[in-house]
């Protein structure tokens, strides 16, 4: 007598096997590493009248940074080359010697929000 193997149970042990070959296979993707030590970097803001004045003392490739009124700071992104925008967090570092660093600088009616 001849055993007949469904076509349901084929169809379940290969989505089985599938399914565990998956998780053996390495994935390959960009991920975002962190420095081992992390360099220090220093920014002053300085409110003077309408304008907002960002001085870098150290750690970036630029050094001042003005806002003068009208601004529209609804998120500005920053980071230690200069105005930069969110979806460019992957940018390959030009200079080792800088520390990797990025904040968003608001205007609100009453205060800034960094």
């Amino acid at each position: 007598m001849k055993n007949k193997i469904s076509y349901k149970f084929c169809l379940r042990i290969s989505l089985v096997l599938m399914f565990l070959m998956g998780f053996g296979l390495p994935t390959f993707a960009q991920e975002i590493t962190k420095p081992e030590e992390n360099a220090p970097f220093k920014i002053m803001v300085e409110i003077v009248g309408d304008t907002i004045n960002l001085n870098c003392l150290d750690g970036c490739e630029w050094k001042t940074l003005r806002f003068a009124k009208p601004y529209d700071l609804q998120g500005q992104a920053i980071n230690q080359y200069g105005l930069t925008t969110l979806n460019n967090l992957n940018q390959l570092k030009k200079n080792d010697k800088l520390p990797d660093f990025l904040f968003i600088i608001k205007r609100n009616p009453t205060e800034i929000v960094i």
